[in-house]
């Protein structure tokens, strides 16, 4: 909000605004100094530096192993999400990248393992949408694939964090 903005901003650090108003209400604004702040913009930058090399792994991952779902894989996702019993031992297979392919019955542990309303959401979704489903799940078998011949196990605040973020 452009008000809120402009009071902010001229605002030196540790400085207190006047009474700002905007379309949210009225609003006293306090500028913290750096001291009180650096810590959280550490945190935050390297959040963003780690999601960012993270992003250009798994984009590399998807060049490297050529990752691309068969023509009626969106088809077949639809058909399994309506009816998970009978995809469950299917070998189908949905996508295939360099070194292996990703069958249906992968599908179905996947979808175990996410929060239901993916399933649910499958059959309306488009094809580009399940197409791009596809492909991030498989860069996340992968993933678990070298993570495991390589023999990362996690700890229990890894576990901890993991249960968290799944939960929220």
């Amino acid at each position: 909000v452009q008000a809120f903005e402009d009071a902010a901003w001229q605002l030196a650090p540790g400085g207190v605004s006047g009474v700002v108003k905007s379309p949210f209400g009225y609003h006293i604004i306090r500028r913290p100094p750096l001291p009180e702040v650096r810590d959280s913009f550490r945190t935050s930058l390297e959040e963003r530096l780690l999601y960012r090399l993270d992003s250009l792994y798994l984009d590399s991952l998807m060049i490297k192993r050529r990752i691309e779902p068969v023509s009626r894989a969106a088809a077949l996702v639809r058909a399994a999400a309506e009816d998970l019993d009978d995809a469950r031992g299917s070998t189908r297979v949905l996508v295939k990248y360099r070194g292996g392919s990703f069958q249906m019955k992968d599908l179905v542990r996947w979808l175990a393992a996410l929060d239901p309303s993916v399933a649910q959401a499958l059959p309306q979704a488009t094809d580009e949408q399940i197409t791009q489903f596809l492909k991030v799940v498989v860069q996340r078998q992968l993933l678990l694939e070298q993570a495991d011949s390589a023999g990362v196990t996690l700890m229990d605040d890894d576990w901890r964090l993991l249960r968290a973020q799944h939960d929220s």
